[in-house]
């Protein structure tokens, strides 16, 4: 608890106080250009006008944390290493039919962008399958991919990288023709039911393909790797609101669309490092409100 309070909950408060409210002012000032940002914040924290902006994914984790607190650890332990198995695809089928059980489940109560306090419920349970099935594979002492040694071959990496570009462009063709804030008995039962099936499967293809990648590239520890491990709260907090004022100031800026990304781009990434590098970095106070260890 004290490792969460500490790297998870005082982050996600400074991120809901200070940094969230910018997005949603932002959204706000294009229809009322005068509109003052202390005059907006005091709005800010009301049933109608809270949002979690990007700072979302904070708040899962600490309620997730809450949640593993909770468990039985030992009874988890003792019933989880009895799952016998030499093979990666039963851990995968057995994680995947996990995870759309639940989500189908879910939906069947929850449509997407039923919310509470800026928590959507079909997400949250969703997300939270990953988490549960995160503690089975941890208490099981299985893992979805081979040991490191031998480093996995390329063809191997190639295949599930091509396999997770077909279940990505399957589930963005669901995804369009079959929003998930529509009752599923609009688009018919089981359309809905492939809709889900493959939303759970991106995420643990797209596993895969990045666990087998940092295997044969990055499995060595340095100065980067522990640089960027140190910098990537700090510069997750900071970088959306950081990125939406940049496009709100330049969105009528008459250039060439690819020059506006880049220079985008270019901007988001330096000023978002400088932040942790020259502020967060040099100050104890600073660490502890971002999180830095």
């Amino acid at each position: 608890m004290k490792g969460r309070w500490e790297r998870i909950f005082i982050p996600m408060l400074v991120g809901i106080l200070f940094l969230a409210p910018i997005q949603y002012f932002l959204i706000q000032k294009i229809s009322h250009p005068h509109l003052s940002y202390f005059t907006y914040y005091l709005s800010f924290f009301s049933k109608t006008g809270f949002g979690q902006s990007h700072i979302w994914f904070l708040v899962n984790l600490f309620l997730y944390g809450l949640l593993f607190v909770l468990l039985p650890k030992d009874l988890l332990k003792k019933t989880f290493s009895r799952f016998r198995t030499k093979h990666e695809s039963v851990l995968f089928f057995v994680l995947l039919l996990f995870s759309f059980s639940l989500t189908l489940l879910a939906h069947s109560f929850f449509p997407r962008g039923d919310n509470e306090f800026g928590i959507d419920k079909l997400l949250f349970c969703y997300q939270v399958t990953f988490f549960l099935g995160g503690v089975f594979v941890y208490h099981s002492g299985k893992i979805l991919i081979s040991a490191v040694e031998p480093a996995p071959d390329s063809f191997r990496l190639i295949n599930w990288i091509l396999f997770g570009i077909v279940v990505y462009v399957l589930f963005y063709e669901w995804e369009t023709k079959d929003p998930l804030w529509m009752p599923y008995f609009r688009g018919g039962i089981y359309n809905r039911m492939i809709h889900i099936l493959l939303w759970c499967l991106s995420p643990l293809v797209w596993f895969q393909v990045f666990v087998l990648a940092f295997q044969k590239w990055g499995n060595e520890t340095g100065e980067i790797s522990k640089y960027l491990i140190d910098s990537s709260l700090p510069v997750y907090l900071v970088h959306h609101p950081i990125s939406l004022s940049v496009a709100f100031y330049f969105r009528n800026w008459d250039f060439p669309v690819a020059g506006k990304f880049a220079f985008h781009l270019l901007i988001v990434l330096s000023l978002s490092f400088l932040f942790y590098d020259l502020i967060v970095r040099n100050s104890i106070g600073l660490k502890k409100l971002f999180g830095v260890k």
